[in-house]
């Protein structure tokens, strides 16, 4: 496919917006949530479980990834996902209103869930007709932080928001509000993209595939992605890459509130968003930046491995705040390197599942290599919270670093060569 006409002075607004908007109810249902939970007086081990299984659509996006890449234009999904997205949230708000009920929240935040994960594969679908593998590379680092902004809006902005809001209101309510806030802003964005989205020409061969799609077809896309070179160690590294890092995550949020006695640093809603949304977003917008900048420009190949190990090493941080507990400025410093190094090493990977896609089947390739991660993680992330209230903190974050090397020795046995060689004549 190809731009009905030159659209390079959008880009820099419709990227950003769409990976802002991909980013924000993910943010939501597998972070935000964590801490709304935790604010409901929810266990640990039921936060960790319930916020897994939301996590379960974007394990298993893959299998109705085809469907996107086959049906109708990818720009019509994303539109249409919006309202509905829209429409839920405000469902959700109004059931906040009404009840704090652990079990009907999940429920229609799994709901949630659904639609944004068939949002993400139209997106990245999306993303790969419009732009040529170079402005992939790119562009990457932009599309990175504006979903990393979208995490720090909900983490940061969102969580202070309720926090200053349950001043005011009961628990209950300043949730509610917070979240008929997403529902505006949801179909803010809708109505911008309905606005600036380039549609891309569609040719009578493409034309006809959406209309004789087979269960065939439908076999042979999953199997196209299986057939590359060195898939076994393709497999490992996006199974493992972010095992240790995604259950950092999982429990962060968690020990910034927990009370001192239970090994947590007893912070308020407001910090915690201020934490996020101040030194963490700017050294978050830097590293993202920064690292696709790099990535475009020395290669891939050069820059993987200490772009991941600079990611990774930054977990140990957690486990030096669970042991010395220090004061909030130190607190918000460690935090603000860890959005850096998570910025420098997410462009790299990123990039890296950009280069694994055919170009046929760009939706449903992205999916399946999206899924891999996700899966990578679904498990470990079910038992995420027992494992952290059995071992505490300390021990549960230097886990999390031990588990980050399988994915970083695994860089070593990737075909980088030869995928960088069949992204260049993809571009040529």
């Amino acid at each position: 496919m190809s731009l009905q006409k030159n659209n390079n002075s959008k880009e820099f607004v419709f990227i950003p917006s769409l990976y802002f908007m991909e980013g924000l109810p993910f943010t939501i249902v597998t972070m935000v949530a964590t801490i709304w939970f935790k604010d409901l007086k929810v266990g640990l081990g039921e936060i960790g479980l319930a916020t897994t299984i939301l996590y379960l659509p974007w394990t298993l996006k893959f299998i109705w990834a085809p469907i996107v890449d086959f049906y109708g234009l990818k720009k019509n999904w994303i539109l249409s996902l919006q309202v509905l997205l829209t429409s839920i949230f405000l469902l959700l708000s109004l059931t906040a209103f009404i009840t704090k009920s652990f079990i009907i929240l999940s429920i229609i935040l799994f709901f949630i869930a659904l639609l944004s994960a068939t949002l993400d594969i139209s997106i990245d679908g999306y993303y790969m007709e419009v732009l040529s593998p170079t402005k992939q590379a790119y562009y990457v680092g932009f599309r990175n932080t504006a979903y990393k902004i979208a995490w720090i809006f909900g983490t940061g902005f969102l969580v202070w928001l309720a926090g200053k809001l349950e001043s005011f209101f009961s628990i209950k309510n300043a949730w509610a509000i917070t979240m008929l806030l997403v529902s505006i802003i949801i179909v803010t964005i809708y109505f911008l993209h309905l606005k600036i989205l380039p549609t891309p020409i569609v040719t009578t061969k493409i034309k006809k595939n959406f209309n004789k799609f087979t269960k065939t077809k439908f076999i042979y896309v999953f199997l196209n992605y299986f057939k590359q070179p060195r898939i076994l160690a393709i497999i490992w590294f996006i199974l493992f890459f972010r095992l240790g890092e995604s259950l950092l995550l999982k429990m962060v949020s968690p020990f910034l509130m927990d009370r001192l006695k239970n090994g947590g640093l007893n912070l308020s809603l407001e910090s915690i968003g201020l934490i996020y949304g101040t030194y963490g977003m700017i050294a978050l917008l830097t590293g993202g930046i920064l690292g696709g900048y790099l990535i475009s420009r020395f290669g891939i190949d050069k820059l993987l491995f200490p772009f991941a190990l600079f990611q990774n090493i930054f977990i140990l941080s957690y486990v030096y705040l669970s042991l010395a507990k220090p004061g909030l400025n130190i607190i918000s410093s460690l935090n603000a390197l860890e959005q850096f190094a998570y910025g420098i090493g997410n462009s790299a990977y990123t990039v890296f599942l950009l280069m694994t896609v055919n170009s046929k089947f760009k939706a449903s390739h992205y999916a399946i290599a999206t899924a891999l991660m996700a899966f990578g993680v679904f498990i470990p992330q079910l038992f995420s919270g027992y494992l952290a209230a059995s071992f505490g903190y300390p021990k549960y974050f230097f886990l999390c670093a031990i588990l980050s090397i399988p994915g970083l020795v695994s860089i070593f046995f990737l075909p980088l060569k030869s995928l960088i060689i069949k992204n260049l004549l993809r571009s040529t």
